[in-house]
């Protein structure tokens, strides 16, 4: 497969060698895009990216319970987070990037 390079996202997107081989590939190339030229580089993605896959993982792995009564809360509590943290998502990414200006 050829690499695919754009204005937006320059990089090579097969997988990086610094990502985690946990997390999909199109998050990390877009949340830490190689910047070249001038700029203060790439504002980092906001914490609600980790409060939206853990809640995923911790849905996923709830099916895996003996207790399925158990297991249902524990879906139900994870679906209240992951709701919560995406119609938060622009919030959380702008205080990331304010948090970022001030440095």
């Amino acid at each position: 497969m050829a690499d695919v390079k754009n204005e937006l996202n320059p990089q090579p997107l097969p997988p990086r060698a610094d990502a985690p081989a946990w997390w999909p590939q199109l998050l990390w190339q877009l949340h830490f895009p190689i910047v070249k030229g001038p700029g203060p580089g790439p504002i980092n993605y906001p914490p609600a990216i980790d409060d939206i896959m853990a809640a995923l993982h911790i849905h996923t792995l709830s099916y895996l319970l003996r207790d399925q009564n158990v297991a249902q809360q524990i879906r139900s509590l994870a679906e209240q987070r992951l709701s919560h943290a995406v119609q938060n998502l622009s919030k959380s990414h702008q205080e990331a990037a304010r948090a970022a200006s001030k440095k």
